[in-house]
């Protein structure tokens, strides 16, 4: 390369090639959600997870109840009772567990940091779930 090119255009070559690719982190950062969004195994993923830590929250939350410990526990105790006594919500085998999970996750976030999808799919749980949970005030 160098002696095809000279030493000055050899060495200025991978400069500019990286000059080049200094807008596709931006890119990403900026429209990286979306592009993810489109990928169903990203989907998957996201959805996955979101029941893993919905799951972990409750499964603390349940076991700080029993500890009678209160260290702000995202579920107020009188519907920790509820979800107890109905255990069919709560088993991750149900097949309505992953749409739980999910509102339980939406409905403990604050609601200026929901997007308009996050929003109306909240909606459509609570009234699905409202005589399970209710979220703390």
């Amino acid at each position: 390369m160098y002696a095809k090119l000279g030493i000055h255009w050899a060495a200025a070559l991978p400069g500019f090639l990286a000059f080049a690719c200094i807008p596709f982190p931006i890119l990403f950062y900026k429209y990286g959600a979306q592009i993810r969004a489109r990928c169903k195994y990203a989907a998957d993923a996201e959805r996955t997870m979101k029941a893993l830590v919905a799951a972990r929250r409750a499964a603390e939350a349940d076991e700080e109840a029993r500890e009678g410990g209160d260290k702000g526990d995202e579920l107020d105790p009188p519907s920790l009772g509820r979800i107890k006594s109905n255990v069919s919500v709560m088993n991750p085998e149900h097949p309505r567990h992953q749409e739980w999970s999910v509102y339980t996750i939406l409905a403990n976030r604050d609601e200026v940091d929901l997007s308009d999808t996050e929003r109306m799919r909240l909606a459509g749980l609570r009234k699905d779930f409202a005589k399970y949970h209710h979220p703390a005030e």
